[in-house]
């Protein structure tokens, strides 16, 4: 896979990110700061082949500014797209598919992330896998938007927002047209 510790201004574009199942976290392609003193903004993730990863695409720690667009994201083994504490995200225009999960998750999942805006994917999973949850998941998050996406095949609900037993807090959610 792709591991990107630090930087502003990085594209990403036409790779192919197969089988990163090794040592953790086993990102097709990771953004994560090493410290906190490291900076992810101004990143561009476009026209890759994200496939068979224990994780599809990892946006985290602080990252900022980032856009995933145009890829097809397949079959890996835990979450495809995971936003995690950080912000101004864009996923938009991607093909994210599911065969079967190694843990029971969803596809796209949004955790103490901020402007998020999950737009225009089409999202399909296997309608008899028993490890699907949800296309969308959103558990904590401030000024999400979830539009215009197709959604298809999903075993459970296709967007959720909050969870059962988890105290979440959330500022301006927005689904529609889904």
């Amino acid at each position: 896979g792709i591991s990107v510790t630090g930087g502003v201004g990085i594209t990403i574009v036409g790779n192919q990110c197969i089988n990163a199942t090794g040592t953790g976290p086993g990102g097709g392609i990771d953004l994560e700061a090493d410290g906190a003193t490291d900076y992810l903004r101004d990143i561009q993730i476009v026209g890759n082949r994200i496939e068979g990863n224990y994780y599809g695409v990892i946006i985290t720690t602080a990252a900022r500014n980032v856009t995933v667009t145009g890829n097809t994201i397949r079959d890996n083994g835990y979450i495809d797209i995971d936003i995690a504490d950080c912000s101004h995200v864009t996923v938009m225009g991607n093909t994210v598919q599911s065969v079967a999960k190694d843990t029971p998750t969803a596809l796209i999942e949004v955790r103490s992330a901020q402007y998020v805006n999950i737009i225009g994917n089409v999202i399909s999973g296997k309608q008899s896998a028993s490890d699907e949850r949800e296309a969308i998941r959103v558990l904590v998050g401030d000024y999400v938007v979830i539009s215009n996406n197709n959604i298809s095949d999903m075993r459970t609900q296709a967007i959720t927002v909050g969870s059962s037993g988890q105290t979440s807090s959330f500022t301006d959610v927005i689904v529609e047209s889904n």
